[in-house]
């Protein structure tokens, strides 16, 4: 049996969905279901004044057992009570079976608690941590909580068996302490890998997508601005939600728009979409006025999806030819066009660029790559399991 312990928050399950880390969580559980049956401890509070609750459901088309934290009518104070009910979630663990393995989403106090706990309850247990973020990463003024998060990972590092990291940053944090650490930019979904399997290069139309939050900090408002300024040769394709999402409707809807808006999709409507861009854009903020905090999820998948990355800047990869077909730009509306210029005035030189590209992506975050990783540390008797 396979625990994961993870802030998971859909679509559908609260007004502030996370839909980056929600399709993260959900290929981490589906791919883990190889090795045996899956419980999800679920530390988001999406709901107010719920008891603990255990259920099985389907994520991502997968049966997992779901057990849910008390949620507080007041979720701050509620983070720290369920910091005191550790021993009663183990107990509940043990009512459904013994695990052979932890896997914690970030070094947030609660997982890590849990890992102490785990390590003590259940003798030989291994552990993963897929740090995605560096506690100090962003501001939070006076919000003592990643200050707790960090005094708890930190007591907490020797514990963990092996990482998956989002960049060289964390991988520099956790070195020292772990035996085994590996890059995770991102997870590839088969069935993305399998709609992308033909490259789209050229045709009369190009067309460009965005996939993400729409709002400014993700850049989505250049997106806009963008597709007013273009003519009808050049679509685009965007899905996502945000506080632009009333803008892009209106966009979308005028009279002879190049621009769709499909809003909150499924995920197999989102691969599709992507699969016929030419140009994925991913605008965001410097990853660098993040103290190096996180690598984008999408970027990964655009690279998988075939398509050409026009991006602000990333940080350095050690995947040889990962971004060897992205096309970086300064953050402003005139250095997007001068990508996308750079694409079309030599559409066939990148075409072998963009096979080598997704062939790297392939090879090293395939959820089939990653999966035989945790395989190698369960050992080889779990493999068929």
């Amino acid at each position: 049996m396979i625990v994961m312990v993870a802030p998971y928050s859909p679509i559908g399950r609260t007004n502030s969905p996370h839909l980056g880390a929600s399709r993260k969580i959900e290929l981490v559980l589906s791919g883990l279901t190889r090795f045996g049956e899956v419980v999800l401890i679920n530390t988001a509070h999406n709901e107010r004044s719920r008891p603990l609750c255990v259920e099985k459901i389907e994520i991502n088309g997968v049966a997992v057992v779901e057990v849910k934290l008390n949620c507080y009518a007041h979720s701050v104070y509620g983070k720290v009570l369920n910091l005191l009910e550790i021993n009663s979630v183990i107990k509940v663990i043990d009512g459904i079976g013994i695990p052979s393995l932890v896997w914690l989403y970030n070094g947030y106090a609660f997982e890590s608690m849990f890992l102490k706990a785990a390590k003590k309850n259940w003798q030989g247990i291994k552990s993963v941590l897929e740090f995605e973020d560096w506690h100090f990463s962003r501001s939070r003024g006076m919000n003592p909580k990643p200050y707790i998060d960090f005094i708890f990972w930190k007591r907490s590092l020797s514990l963990i068996d092996c990482a998956f990291v989002v960049n060289e940053s964390l991988k520099d944090k956790v070195n020292n302490d772990v035996s085994l650490v590996y890059p995770l930019y991102g997870l590839i979904d088969p069935s993305l890998e399998e709609m992308s399997a033909s490259i789209v290069c050229g045709g009369d139309v190009l067309n460009v997508g965005y996939f993400g939050g729409l709002s400014k900090e993700k850049g989505a408002d250049l997106v806009l601005r963008l597709s007013k300024e273009c003519s009808r040769e050049v679509q685009f394709h965007v899905c996502g939600a945000g506080s632009l999402d009333d803008e892009f409707e209106v966009v979308s809807q005028r009279d002879g728009s190049n621009l769709s808006f499909y809003g909150r999709v499924s995920t197999d409507e989102l691969y599709r979409v992507m699969s016929g861009c030419q140009l994925i854009l991913n605008p965001h903020s410097s990853i660098e006025s993040m103290d190096n905090g996180v690598f984008p999820f999408k970027v990964v998948e655009a690279v998988a999806a075939g398509a050409v990355l026009i991006s602000t800047k990333l940080p350095d990869s050690e995947i040889d030819d990962l971004l060897c077909s992205t096309i970086f730009f300064d953050g402003s509306i005139e250095g997007l066009k001068q990508g996308m210029d750079q694409y079309q005035n030599d559409v066939s030189g990148y075409v072998g660029k963009v096979e080598l590209a997704r062939d790297a992506a392939l090879g090293a975050f395939s959820l089939n790559n990653v999966m035989e990783k945790v395989g190698c540390l369960l050992g080889d008797s779990n493999k068929d399991h």
